[in-house]
C-alpha cells in the first residue's frame, strides 16, 4: 500500500479544462518527491489538493489507504512551507514555533522541548528570542521549516520554498533540506519549477505538463533517459536534430540519418520501426569538439563550422553549425585546447549511448 495515493484525480475551475487531468500518483513513505514543471502545469494544484486547500473535482486521494478528500487541512497533520515564509512578524522565533503546538493544547514543558528540538534540527539553536526581522532570508526559511517540523507531522509539503533566496543561499539551503530529509526520513512533497533544484534534492521527480505527469523516476533516469521530447527539453539542456530512422533493432538500438547524410547511432526512447521520421536529443556536456581530422572510434561524428566560443569558467560553450543544423557543446576547460578557432571546420563527437532517439 502506498503512503499517499492519487487515484484518477481531476481538478477543474471552470468546468471545461482540467488543470489536473486523471492523475495517478503513488508516494512512498519516507521519500522526497519533487513535482516539477512549468507554470500552469498542475503541480501546485496537486499539492494544494493534497494539503486540503483544494478538493478534487473527480477521483480520490488516499492516505494509508483511507480517503482524505473531505478531511479539512487542520485534521491531516501535514506540515506546510511556503515561498514567503508566512512567519508572524510580531512573534519571536520561539513563539512562531510554539504557536501550532499551543493550538493543539500541548503542555508547556513539551512545547518548550519541541521548539528546542526543532531549532536544533535546522541548526538555529538559541534563536528563540529573536524576531523574524532580525534574521536573514536563509534563517527565516529555516524557521519556516522548523515550524513545519515542530508538531511532528506525518508529511511535509513545500511550495517553492527557496524561490525568494539568492542563488548561493538557495543552493546552500537545497543541501541542508536534503540532509535534513536524509537524517529524519519525513515524507516530503516539494513543488518547484527549478530543474537543478529537483535533481539535487529528490529521491524521485514527477515532471508535469498540461495537467499530466509526463515521467516519474529517479533524477538520473529522468536526465539520462527522458520519456519524451518535453522531458528532454525541460530537464537540463539538449540539442535536438531532425532525422530519419534507417535502422531499428529489437534491443532499442537504432540508426538515424540527419540532413547531409550523416548517420547517428543511439537508443530509442520508445518502440520504433524504420523508415520513419525521428528527433535526436543529445546533452551539450556529452559533446567533444575537435578538428575534422581527429579520430575517435565508436563515437558519433557530426561535421560543421565553429560559429562561437564562450568561456564560462568551468567549461567553454561552443556553437557549431552544419548541414544538420546548430549544435551546442559544453567542453571542459581542460579539453578546450582541441577546439578549432571560430570560423574553422570542426567535428562534434559524442558516444552513441548519449543519443536518445524519439520516434515521430
Amino acid at each position: 500500500m502506498s503512503f499517499v495515493a492519487f487515484e484518477r484525480v481531476c481538478k477543474t475551475y471552470d468546468g471545461i479544462a482540467n488543470v489536473v487531468d486523471a492523475l495517478d500518483l503513488a508516494i512512498a513513505e519516507g521519500e522526497f518527491l519533487s513535482l516539477l514543471g512549468p507554470s500552469g502545469s498542475g503541480k501546485t494544484t496537486t499539492l494544494m489538493m493534497l494539503a486540503g486547500f483544494e478538493r478534487p473535482t473527480a477521483g480520490h486521494i488516499r492516505l494509508r489507504g483511507k480517503p482524505i478528500d473531505a478531511l479539512p487541512p487542520y485534521k491531516r497533520n501535514f506540515g506546510m512551507v511556503f515561498q514567503n515564509y508566512a512567519l508572524f512578524p510580531h512573534m519571536t522565533v520561539g513563539e512562531n514555533l510554539a504557536f501550532p503546538l499551543a493550538v493543539r493544547k500541548l503542555p508547556r514543558a513539551e512545547i518548550e522541548a519541541r521548539v528546542k528540538r526543532a531549532l536544533d534540527m535546522v541548526q538555529l539553536p538559541g534563536f528563540e528570542a529573536r524576531l523574524p526581522a532580525q534574521l536573514s532570508g536563509g534563517q527565516q526559511q529555516r524557521v519556516a521549516v522548523a515550524r513545519a517540523l515542530v508538531f511532528e507531522p506525518q508529511l511535509i509539503l513545500m511550495d517553492e520554498p527557496l524561490g525568494a533566496l539568492d542563488r548561493q543561499l538557495r543552493e546552500q539551503m537545497q543541501l541542508e533540506l536534503r540532509g535534513l530529509h536524509q537524517r529524519h526520513r519525513i515524507t516530503t512533497v516539494y513543488v518547484t519549477h527549478d530543474q537543478a533544484e529537483a535533481l539535487t534534492m529528490s529521491d524521485r521527480i514527477a515532471v508535469f505538463h498540461q495537467g499530466r505527469i509526463q515521467q516519474i523516476d529517479d533524477p538520473q533516469t529522468i536526465y539520462e533517459r527522458p520519456a519524451n521530447l518535453f522531458v528532454a527539453s525541460f530537464i537540463g539542456e539538449s540539442n535536438r536534430l531532425a532525422a530519419q530512422l534507417v535502422e531499428a533493432g529489437a534491443d532499442g538500438q537504432c540508426v538515424a540519418e540527419v540532413t547531409g547524410g550523416v548517420r547517428i547511432r543511439g537508443r530509442a526512447a520508445a518502440a520504433c520501426r524504420a523508415p520513419a521520421p525521428a528527433t535526436l536529443s543529445v546533452r551539450p556536456e556529452r559533446i567533444a569538439v575537435a578538428a575534422p581530422d581527429d579520430r575517435a572510434d565508436g563515437d558519433n561524428a557530426l561535421p560543421g563550422r565553429v560559429e562561437e566560443t564562450i568561456f564560462l569558467g568551468g567549461h567553454v560553450r561552443v556553437r557549431l553549425r552544419g548541414a544538420a543544423g546548430e549544435v551546442v557543446a559544453n567542453v571542459p576547460v581542460q579539453a578546450a585546447g582541441a577546439i578549432p578557432p571560430v570560423g574553422a571546420a570542426a567535428v562534434a563527437r559524442w558516444p552513441a549511448a548519449s543519443t536518445v532517439v524519439f520516434p515521430g
